[in-house]
């Protein structure tokens, strides 16, 4: 059996179609558990439309406290052999857990990834495919360091007995994935890997959800969450470049903060301060792939001492220029 988690907040635009997506599942021994995290829409009257048709269906009803506790509730639940977790603005392909449950039990390991869509509503769908099955915890780690998208809980299968020691850290309401992949790489070590996109990961409505506030308090909880990859890489014998790569990750997190700012003000003086501290004390992150050649230099200048304060109106100003804004 596989219990799906689905943690549940505000999702009346969406939820329907994520719940067809489950419940027509060619595979059906599913147990489906939804976790509705205090909305304050119809979701909860859209959850007991669907546990009235479908008997495989459980609801646990709660106050709103973030992600990471639904999770854990659902799995504290949960019955099933192996553990899917869904997000419920996404939806699968019909045959997701008929082809993962039988590629991992054929390959006979604790977590099996899977590729998956990027649909940009309105506009276009990306395939994203996770690479190579890897056959140690290092591996997959340094996997996870050059594909981001390794760290994803929603992309996997996992069995259940990986959670009797683990759950996600309840002190992130977000960042929660990159707080717990190390741990999981370390319990389990061998991914298999099912190239074939299955899952339907919702890119632009997530996107749109976030305030430039919002932003930043998810990168400085994902700052927070590094600590266990510096705790792995030092057990498990980091190379200098591995950490150089962690290293660029954790500074590009800080960049991010810096860059989401228009200007500094008494709100947001402290975010600023702690990804200034951050940024300083890993002064290689400009070698990041994903940093603009622009913000390279702006990083540069910031790692070197130049006032933040200084350099966002510049960076503004330039960027508004390109964009034909001014």
């Amino acid at each position: 059996m596989i219990s799906i988690i689905i943690p549940i907040y505000n999702a009346e635009r969406y939820l329907k179609r994520c719940l067809d997506s489950i419940c027509d599942q060619s595979y059906k021994n599913l147990e489906i558990i939804l976790v509705n995290d205090g909305s304050t829409d119809n979701s909860l009257q859209i959850c007991e439309e669907y546990k009235r048709k479908d008997y495989r269906i459980e609801i646990l009803n709660k106050k709103n406290e973030g992600v990471s506790i639904a999770r854990n509730l659902g799995i504290d639940i949960a019955k099933g052999r192996y553990i899917l977790f869904v997000d419920c603005d996404d939806w699968l392909e019909p045959n997701l857990c008929e082809k993962s449950i039988s590629m991992i039990e054929k390959e006979n390991v604790k977590v099996l990834t899977f590729g998956f869509f990027i649909d940009i509503e309105g506009r276009k769908t990306i395939i994203h495919s996770p690479g190579n099955s890897v056959d140690n915890s290092l591996e997959a780690v340094r996997q996870a360091l050059d594909l981001e998208t390794w760290v994803l809980p929603w992309n996997k299968l996992y069995h259940k007995t990986i959670f009797k020691e683990i759950r996600f850290n309840e002190k992130l309401k977000c960042a929660n994935d990159w707080n717990l992949f190390p741990l999981i790489a370390e319990k389990v070590g061998k991914f298999a890997v099912l190239n074939e996109p299955l899952y339907h990961f919702c890119h632009e409505k997530k996107q749109n959800t976030l305030s430039s506030g919002t932003f930043r308090a998810f990168q400085m909880q994902r700052l927070n969450s590094y600590d266990t990859w510096f705790d792995f890489g030092n057990k498990s014998g980091f190379t200098e470049n591995d950490f150089k790569k962690l290293r660029n990750h954790l500074a590009f997190s800080a960049f991010r903060i810096i860059f989401s700012m228009k200007n500094i003000n008494n709100e947001n003086i402290e975010f600023a301060k702690v990804a200034v501290r951050y940024i300083r004390e890993n002064q290689t992150a400009w070698g990041h792939k994903n940093l603009h050649i622009a913000d390279r230099m702006f990083s540069q200048l910031i790692a070197f001492g130049f006032p933040v304060k200084v350099i966002l109106p510049i960076r503004t100003f330039l960027f508004q220029l390109k964009r034909g804004v001014i």
